[in-house]
């Protein structure tokens, strides 16, 4: 499974990291640092999972979400933000965000979506 961390931010990139190394190979495992970076690298990729930080340097997460839907890549996206307001849950939706996390108290559920995405038990609940 191919994963790509999204994130302007090295200590949540770092910590992502060692978060699913368990579930992981870390050679699986690519990062970018903002929006044009973050398209760049899911076109060149095409990772399995994208975890995406919704405010990023030169735009925002949406800004790649709509040219990962317009592009029809079969990626599980799972935002990840400080900034989860309903107004963001329900942009992320219509954006077909599969997963939306509240960095400051969901961070560890990635693991379990890697988890489970790894040895597919799906359906999961989505958020």
């Amino acid at each position: 499974m191919k994963l790509l961390i999204a994130d302007d931010s090295l200590i949540i990139r770092n910590s992502l990291k060692k978060l699913i190394a368990a579930v992981v190979e870390s050679d699986s495992v690519f990062e970018a640092v903002n929006v044009l970076d973050t398209i760049r690298k899911v076109k060149d990729v095409k990772p399995d999972v994208l975890i995406l930080d919704l405010m990023m340097p030169g735009g925002s997460g949406f800004d790649v979400m709509k040219t990962v839907r317009e592009q029809d890549y079969k990626i599980i996206v799972i935002a990840l933000t400080n900034f989860a307001t309903e107004l963001n849950r329900k942009k992320a939706e219509e954006e077909a965000v599969d997963f939306f996390l509240d960095k400051s108290n969901e961070f560890s559920r990635v693991i379990e979506i890697c988890n489970n995405l790894k040895n597919k038990k799906l359906p999961m609940e989505k958020v």
